[in-house]
């Protein structure tokens, strides 16, 4: 699957690859997404670090991710924190979760091991008066 990563520390990324977080919505891991729009708005808005916001792009092999609606995974967490439940699905063997917003459409991808995500590049940054630019030599983005 091709999936696309909004951040503000985008060398970091490609020399060392991707640190998972430890924390988030459905607890700790690498969050990317299906959509770029979502990746921007998170390089754009959310993310910090020293660089100008980019788009990393990468592909992600998850042999059992646990999918679950955003509704669901609220019920998970009223009384365990986001890596409790996490932990319980890992133990279950999942990989990583596919978290379906409230929407039904937008979905976050969470991670469990960085090692899953191969082909790093990044693909556009968001540069001072001109928005989102496409990188120099980036693969074309799909449409």
């Amino acid at each position: 699957m091709i999936v696309y990563h909004g951040t503000r520390s985008p060398s970091l990324i490609l020399a060392g690859g991707f640190s998972p977080s430890r924390g988030g919505e459905f607890g700790p891991g690498v969050y990317v997404t299906e959509s770029i729009d979502s990746a921007r708005f998170w390089g754009g808005v959310v993310a910090r670090g020293e660089e100008l916001p980019a788009v990393v792009r990468a592909s992600v092999s998850l042999e059992r991710p646990r999918r679950v609606l955003k509704t669901e995974w609220i019920k998970l967490t009223e009384r365990s924190s986001p890596r409790s439940v996490q932990r319980r699905r890992m133990r279950a063997g999942h990989d990583g979760i596919l978290g379906v917003g409230i929407n039904g459409v937008d979905v976050q991808v969470v991670v469990f091991d960085p090692a899953a995500l191969r082909d790093a590049e990044v693909v556009e940054r968001e540069l001072p008066g001109l928005g989102w630019v496409a990188e120099p030599g980036a693969e074309p983005l799909s449409a």
